[in-house]
C-alpha cells in the first residue's frame, strides 16, 4: 500500500492527539474483524485500553512525501482515508495492514459528575439485602450503596467507604481507578455504554485476591445506574 497522503493533506500529531482510535486488522478472505485494540493518545504517549496500561511514546514522522506513526519502536506507514479514518501498514510486523477509526466522544465527561446507586437498590428496604459484616462500618455506611463522581474523584460506598482518583480517556468512555468495593473485589476499570439525564450503563472490571493471588474478571452483563441527589 501506498504510506503517502494526498497532495493537499499532510498528517500531523495534531490528527491523533488527545484522541481515541479503534485499531482494527481485517481478514483477507471475508473482511471480519479479527482483532482489535483501543489506543489513547495524549500529547507525546499512548496507551492500549485493556491491553498495555503504561504509557508509550509515540511520534508522527515524515520521509519522501511518506507519513509514518511510530509506537514506542514500532513504525507504520500510515495514510489518510477520510476524516476519521486512517488505514496503515506495520512495517516493524509482517507488514499487516490495520485500519484506525477515531472514536469520537458521546457525551461531555461533565455528565458523569454525580451520586448514582445501582437500579436493583433503588426503591429496595434494606433489610431486603443481607446485613453488612459485624461489627456495623461506621466509615460512611449508608442504605442504598451508591457511587459519587467528581472532578477531583470517585467514591463507593458499598458497606465500606472508599474514595480513587480516576483517569477518563479522550472519549469519555473508559475509566480507570482502584476503587475497593467490598462486595465485587476492587473497581479497576468501567467502561461506560451510555449516559442519560438521569441514567448511566456501565461494565466492570474487578480483581480480587484470594490468597495472595489477584485475579482480574469482568462482568459480562451490564449495569444501569441511577442518578440521585
Amino acid at each position: 500500500m501506498s504510506c503517502s497522503p494526498s497532495r493537499n493533506q499532510k498528517i500531523t500529531e495534531s490528527a491523533f492527539r488527545n484522541k481515541t482510535f479503534l485499531v482494527f486488522v481485517e481478514s483477507e478472505n471475508d473482511s471480519f474483524i479479527r482483532d482489535s485494540i483501543i489506543i489513547d493518545f495524549n500529547d507525546s504517549t499512548y496507551q492500549q485500553i485493556y491491553f498495555r496500561e503504561e504509557p508509550e511514546q509515540w511520534h508522527i514522522a515524515n520521509y519522501n512525501k511518506s507519513t509514518f506513526l511510530v509506537l514506542n519502536n514500532r513504525v507504520s506507514g500510515i495514510k489518510q482515508l477520510n476524516d476519521s479514518t486512517y488505514k496503515g501498514v506495520n512495517l516493524s510486523y509482517e507488514g499487516i495492514e490495520f485500519v484506525m477509526k477515531l472514536q469520537k466522544p458521546k457525551w461531555n465527561k461533565e455528565q458523569i459528575y454525580s451520586k448514582w446507586v445501582e437500579e436493583i437498590d433503588i426503591d429496595k428496604p434494606e433489610s431486603f439485602f443481607p446485613p453488612p459484616p459485624p461489627p456495623r462500618p461506621d466509615n460512611g455506611y449508608s442504605w442504598p450503596p451508591f457511587y459519587k463522581i467528581s472532578e477531583d474523584g470517585i467514591s463507593s460506598s458499598h458497606y465500606f467507604y472508599d474514595t480513587s482518583k480516576y483517569k477518563i480517556n479522550n472519549s469519555g468512555v473508559y475509566i480507570s481507578m482502584r476503587l475497593r468495593n467490598y462486595l465485587n473485589g476492587e473497581e479497576l476499570k468501567w467502561t461506560i455504554k451510555d449516559v442519560t439525564d438521569s441514567t448511566m450503563v456501565i461494565n466492570r472490571l474487578f480483581a480480587k485476591t484470594f490468597i495472595d493471588i489477584e485475579s482480574v474478571s469482568e462482568y459480562s452483563e451490564d449495569f444501569k445506574l441511577i442518578r440521585v441527589k
